[in-house]
């Protein structure tokens, strides 16, 4: 597993303080569907992150943009 999110570590305490009352076998169902749910949403994440940057590196080099050779525009920690 990924790092988590805040919002995934919230969903992740929430589905624990719902069903930790249940029985074993319903609570490890209730935990194991809340995993699956989360594997899902970083694995979709991941991919569009992928695609998005792909795109966007595409476009860059059709307006004629070297990304590696631009400067940020970011402070550097000490420089004004």
């Amino acid at each position: 597993m990924r790092q988590l999110t805040v919002e995934q570590v919230r969903l992740a305490v929430n589905t624990h303080l719902r069903y930790h009352s249940l029985p074993p076998p319903r609570r490890d169902e209730a935990f194991e569907r809340e995993l699956c749910q989360q594997f899902y949403y970083q694995t979709r994440n991941s991919r569009a992150r992928k695609s998005h940057t792909k795109t966007r590196m595409k476009q860059y080099c059709r307006l004629g943009i070297d990304v590696d050779k631009i400067t940020s525009c970011v402070a550097q920690p000490g420089k004004p």
